[in-house]
């Protein structure tokens, strides 16, 4: 009597595994997808070493068939370790030659990274010698194309230099007060007098001169970019308040090339990290003359007033300047549009979270989108991700995936990315499509794994628990080791839940074949011994099955 109901469970069990392997078990015959062509060759001396300013520039330019090639390693800046400027300069003259220009961070070449560029003041002799050095650079190679962004340092100080880190507060609440002084604005003039009163005089001169010199650099930087009419300059103000001496040096920084009747490009961005891979697309714009036409859409009506941490502008307004930066034009028209930008932010407030991500899945359908996935409180829960795992929705046929870090650095990623592969989808002969959609989708699989498991879930529980698991990498040591292998193992967990998901749906489709995401291998390394980002290597194998009518 019992054997039946243990004969029907077997048999059940069966068929699920069935179901499973035929819904999970990798699909079509390996293939190789090849690379993207390259079009054109740059130099790139990115703003430091870390992956958003080097790996997503030259990772996105390789979309857009523009191979970007940046310095050794071994001369590039690690951590409080600047980089070797006269190395990076003899390194530029040997490769440039060879090149259609270079996109250069000024920060990288005065300084030896962004971090650097908050240590210390821009004297006259530095600002000198780099005008020089570019003048010789120009005259040198008068054929090729110049891009140029620079940063303005962020409000807060340093956390490296004592004692000065210890009056973070006082010195951003100071020039938060001295902002609103200068410009006629109300502020608390009793907080102003009594915090000025406890910083000493010496940092007081050493904070006010960082952005003094920067504020004159700026105005050289753009007569000198205006005179030997480079290119194209971008410059930046790093995590931003809305009030502050860096907000009054980006303000200054705008209104500089309005002395001039004509001058190159010159734009000012609320961004810093982001400008690299915004300046691949521009690149690619240009040499193709695409101008994507982008609908921007959000979860919720109110999400497009939403300002997140280190940006003082709303999600609305950063979207607006990252379109910008890529040499697009925002449209109201859904059918007119080249791709669709959406941008979800949840927060403590209550969101339709399931029908966003319907939502998410019929745009799907319709246009390619490129998602922005962001958190006020920087929580998992409070991303669109696992929604639309939960409904289904082809998260290998996503335009772009982004939700790392700050909301500026995320929007700017994914409107780079979007741009430069909405683009080349039209441009590419079809047969290099493939080579197209499997290195995008291994771009967004990283972003998976890296902005949403790590940033939202890893990071912060590893933070909690470094004490009791000895994986703090800050320490040196045998710390940076152990906290690899932690992440290894914490972020195959999730690899492995991403790559049964993604298995499910083609990443691309042309009519003949469907072309699947069948495994793949990660590496992952912290770029300096911290754990605020990590350098994640995807090894993908891809599948190439040949459609039927059944298909």
């Amino acid at each position: 009597m019992k054997k039946k109901p243990l004969l029907a469970f077997a048999l059940g069990c069966i068929a699920a595994a069935g179901v499973l392997y035929h819904t999970l078990a990798p699909r079509g015959a390996v293939f190789s997808p090849g690379q993207v062509p390259a079009a054109e060759n740059w130099a790139l001396l990115p703003l430091d070493n870390r992956p958003p300013c080097r790996d997503f520039t030259e990772e996105l330019g390789a979309l857009g068939g523009i191979h970007f090639t940046a310095p050794p390693n071994e001369i590039m800046d690690w951590y409080d370790e600047p980089a070797r400027v006269p190395e990076l300069k003899s390194w530029l003259a040997g490769i440039l030659p060879q090149q259609q220009g270079a996109l250069l961070s000024t920060d990288l070449l005065i300084f030896g990274g962004l971090l650097h560029s908050r240590m210390e003041p821009l004297t006259d002799q530095k600002a000198g010698d780099f005008f020089t050095y570019l003048e010789e650079l120009k005259e040198n190679s008068p054929d090729k194309q110049f891009y140029l962004y620079s940063i303005i340092p962020r409000l807060l100080i340093s956390d490296h230099v004592l004692p000065d880190r210890w009056y973070q507060w006082h010195l951003m609440t100071w020039t938060i007060n001295m902002d609103k002084k200068i410009r006629g604005l109300p502020y608390d003039k009793e907080n102003y007098e009594e915090v000025k009163a406890l910083i000493p005089m010496d940092l007081k001169w050493k904070y006010i001169t960082l952005y003094r010199d920067n504020d004159r650099f700026n105005q050289e930087l753009v007569q000198f970019v205006t005179e030997e009419n480079l290119t194209d300059l971008v410059i930046g103000q790093d995590d931003a308040h809305p009030y502050g001496l860096p907000n009054y040096n980006r303000l200054n920084a705008g209104a500089y090339p309005q002395a001039y009747d004509l001058h190159p490009p010159i734009y000012t961005s609320q961004g810093a990290d982001e400008l690299g891979a915004l300046a691949a697309a521009r690149i690619y714009s240009r040499r193709t003359g695409y101008r994507p036409k982008i609908k921007v859409l959000y979860g919720s009506e109110k999400m497009k007033d939403y300002t997140l941490h280190f940006v003082p502008l709303t999600l609305g307004q950063i979207a607006a300047e990252k379109i910008q930066l890529a040499n697009g034009t925002a449209t109201d028209s859904l059918e007119d549009a080249d791709f669709v930008l959406y941008i979800h932010c949840g927060s403590e407030e209550p969101e339709a979270y399931t029908a966003i991500a319907q939502e998410i899945k019929r745009l799907m359908d319709r246009k390619p989108v490129a998602l922005v996935d962001l958190s006020t409180r920087f929580s998992a829960g409070d991303c669109i991700l696992p929604h639309l795992m939960a409904n289904g929705t082809p998260l290998p046929q996503l335009l772009a995936y982004s939700g790392w870090n700050t909301a500026s650095n995320a929007i700017g990623t994914a409107v780079a990315q979007g741009t430069i592969v909405s683009g080349q989808a039209r441009r590419l002969p079809k047969d290099q499509l493939p080579a197209l959609y499997s290195a995008n989708f291994r771009f967004n699989y990283a972003r998976f794994l890296d902005d949403w498991a790590y940033q939202k879930l890893i990071r912060p529980h590893m933070a909690e628990l470094q004490e009791l698991n000895g994986v703090d990498p800050e320490k040196g040591g045998d710390y940076p080791n152990a906290a690899t292998c932690y992440l290894s193992r914490e972020l195959g967990i999730y690899h492995q839940v991403f790559l049964w998901y993604c298995r499910q749906f083609p990443y691309y489709q042309d009519g003949r074949n469907a072309y699947w995401f069948r495994d793949a291998q990660f590496a992952v390394n912290l770029p300096w011994e911290r754990p605020f980002e990590i350098r994640l290597k995807i090894f993908p194998e891809f599948g190439k099955e040949q459609l039927t009518k059944a298909n």
